[in-house]
């Protein structure tokens, strides 16, 4: 995101990220999408579209920060915000890893982003699923960086959605009840 920052203050003008999201869904077979955005304010974001193509721009610099080769874009307003999003479709839980391991957001793995070297202190990011006699259960965890330790200037936010109910988690449940989300 810092790279992306950088990037828009290159082209003349200087235009702060507000926010970024994360959304990861995944269906029962364990295929699903990964969202990447940020936002601007909604003026600023004129503003720019005006001389630049903002959206492009926008969704190159998150690819380079993903590291996705190919990707959807996608833009919204929402809360006085407008989003530019890029989204990768994954077919497996190793397809997932790779789409996740690939930029600089997160890893699968315990060293890098979302992880650190000994293993110790962050454990690795892990989607799981697990067929039991009367049910299905589905396992996301991930580890949550605090802003301070990661050099973020911005608030960030991960939502996840897993089939099923909801029935146990440390996050917050939207009102879809479907999709529970971390802040930091």
């Amino acid at each position: 995101l810092a790279m992306l920052v950088f990037g828009l203050a290159a082209c003349g003008s200087v235009v702060q990220v507000l926010a970024a999201q994360q959304t990861v869904i995944v269906t029962d077979d364990l295929s699903g999408t990964i969202k990447v955005g940020v936002a601007y304010t909604t003026s600023d974001f004129n503003a720019l579209q005006n001389s630049y193509d903002i959206v492009s721009l926008t969704s190159a610099q998150l690819a380079y920060v993903t590291g996705w080769q190919s990707y959807d874009t996608d833009t919204f307003q929402d809360s006085g915000y407008q989003w530019v999003t890029v989204t990768h479709s994954f077919g497996c839980v190793e397809e997932f890893y790779s789409l996740i391991s690939a930029g600089s957001l997160v890893s699968d793995t315990t060293s890098g982003a979302g992880g650190s070297e000994g293993g110790t202190q962050y454990p690795p990011l892990s989607l799981q699923k697990a067929n039991r006699i009367f049910k299905t259960e589905y396992r996301f965890e991930n580890t949550l960086i605090a802003l301070a330790a990661t050099n973020a200037t911005i608030p960030t936010t991960l939502q996840v959605q897993l089939p099923g109910k909801i029935v146990s988690t440390n996050g917050r449940i939207l009102s879809d009840g479907k999709t529970v989300e971390w802040e930091w």
